[in-house]
């Protein structure tokens, strides 16, 4: 299990192009995918479900990622929620290797 705390910079928040490039990701990977936001825990499947978190910019969301490809998916996750993501984009608060 990975868990991650990262922040979206995308200029739009996550709107219906990022949701769906970010679920293509998930449903191509192995690993379930949790996210907490505003004290609500949710696993996101689908494009609704990431809609319905209302992920606007400079929030701060925190992603648990579990599977056999979870250190591949969370950079999949990066990339659709961040601006600018480097290979080495820390995560805030937890190593994104914290409770393997």
């Amino acid at each position: 299990m990975i868990r991650c705390e990262l922040e979206v910079t995308l200029p739009f928040g996550v709107h219906l192009r990022p949701a769906t490039a970010l679920i293509d990701h998930i449903k191509r990977s192995k690993s379930k995918v949790f996210v907490t936001v505003d004290k609500r825990d949710v696993r996101i499947s689908r494009v609704t479900d990431v809609l319905k978190l209302e992920l606007q910019t400079n929030k701060w969301v925190t992603f648990k990622v579990v599977g056999p490809d979870e250190e591949i998916v969370l950079q999949d996750i990066k990339r659709c929620i961040q601006k600018q993501v480097s290979q080495n984009t820390p995560c805030k608060k937890h190593d994104h290797a914290l409770d393997k």
